[in-house]
């Protein structure tokens, strides 16, 4: 009872705040650059090589892959591109949503309140820059959630109750459908990559149970595109 209200509920918490941070911080960005993408793709997704680097690009800034291939599923059923030249692009994409876990990787946790601080001030007093007010503030807020969630699981990295929860997600399949069914929920591999990172930046998840999760996690974003195709 106490591991329940001392670190999972606050954990589950926190996650919410994750999950809401980089859903506003992608509707934000995606406002921004949304009719500059569209521009750039139609002109340069006849060369599947340009067309990787704007996926790349544009899926890095938004922080889902999964709003890229909406868009390009939209483009391809209007006949703007074809299905063939949007395929460098979905590559891309897969390639620049890689980024937060590697920023995670890379602890700029440990700068989030700054991106944090410096949102809130152009949000109120940056006339010129107000858009990108809110990107900047989601983009601090995502990775500050992530730098608590951390703390909170630390203590209890080696508490018996919580490596047994995770010991059931050692078979490879178990694994695969933990990943699937959770990116399914949340609609963002992102998502779940991030938290893979944290876990097992923590010990609580071997490479093995990871790889299970992150394959997973691959499977279940296709289902958006699935349901906007």
């Amino acid at each position: 009872m106490l591991i329940l209200t001392s670190i999972i509920i606050p954990v589950l918490s926190l996650v919410a705040v994750f999950l809401f941070a980089i859903e506003k911080f992608s509707n934000h960005i995606h406002r921004v650059a949304d009719g500059g993408f569209k521009k750039v793709l139609r002109k340069i997704t006849n060369k599947p090589l340009s067309g990787l680097a704007v996926g790349a690009v544009f899926t890095s800034f938004i922080q889902s892959s999964t709003a890229t291939t909406v868009i390009l599923a939209g483009l391809v059923n209007a006949e703007i591109i074809t299905f063939y030249h949007s395929l460098g692009v979905i590559f891309g994409a897969n390639i620049g949503t890689t980024i937060t876990s590697q920023l995670i990787a890379l602890k700029v946790t440990n700068v989030a309140p700054y991106f944090i601080l410096i949102g809130f001030i152009l949000t109120y007093f940056g006339r010129k820059y107000k858009s990108w007010g809110k990107p900047v503030f989601y983009f601090g807020l995502v990775f500050f959630s992530l730098s608590l969630i951390s703390l909170y699981i630390e203590p209890v990295r080696n508490n018996p109750e919580i490596i047994a929860l995770f010991a059931n997600i050692s078979n490879l399949f178990v694994a695969l459908l933990v990943g699937l069914l959770f990116t399914a929920i949340v609609q963002s591999s992102t998502v779940t990559a991030g938290l893979v990172v944290v876990l097992a930046g923590s010990g609580l998840l071997d490479i093995n149970q990871a790889f299970g999760i992150i394959i997973g996690a691959n499977l279940g974003t296709t289902i958006t595109v699935a349901l906007a195709s």
